[in-house]
């Protein structure tokens, strides 16, 4: 009988040695899969910024919201830091879209300068279509706007058609 006692507690024994070894296992693959959220978060953060300090607001716009993106994969996120993420996104797109006016009325002056030499007005437009490509997000309204309205007056022609 001794000898059945003694194997069921070693057989309980390994048992729990390998329940823990596996608990373990597990918190390494966590730590591990939160190193690669912290470094890729830094990462998207400091894009983030580097972009809005320079005004290349379409660039730090698509750094932001993969910074977001990544915040809530994590998980855990806080109410608060929720709607400071959103936040500081809606501002930076308000800055975009200041920007994009100011850079469409600077456009409207030289356009009415420019109407008697063409090509003069072609590079002016092509210049604030490129313009707008920093400021504004590819998904933007305004920008597709114009970027529609560039190839209707200036559209591509081919040789080859």
């Amino acid at each position: 009988m001794s000898i059945f006692h003694v194997a069921v507690a070693l057989g309980g024994l390994t048992i729990w040695k390998k329940v823990e070894a596996d608990k373990n296992d597990r918190k390494r693959e966590e730590e591990k899969v939160w190193n690669r959220f912290e470094t890729s978060l830094n990462h998207t953060f400091e894009t983030y910024k580097e972009h809005a300090k320079k005004g290349e607001f379409a660039q730090a716009i698509r750094a932001l919201k993969q910074h977001i993106t990544l915040f809530n994969e994590r998980g855990s996120v806080t109410p608060e830091d929720k709607k400071n993420l959103d936040r500081m996104l809606n501002d930076l797109v308000f800055n975009a879209q200041t920007k994009a006016i100011v850079l469409g009325r600077e456009f409207k002056v030289k356009e009415a300068s420019l109407q008697d030499d063409p090509h003069a007005l072609s590079v002016a437009h092509h210049e604030y279509i490129e313009a707008l490509k920093v400021v504004l997000p590819q998904d933007d309204a305004v920008l597709r706007r114009e970027v529609q309205r560039w190839e209707q007056l200036y559209p591509r022609i081919s040789l080859y058609t």
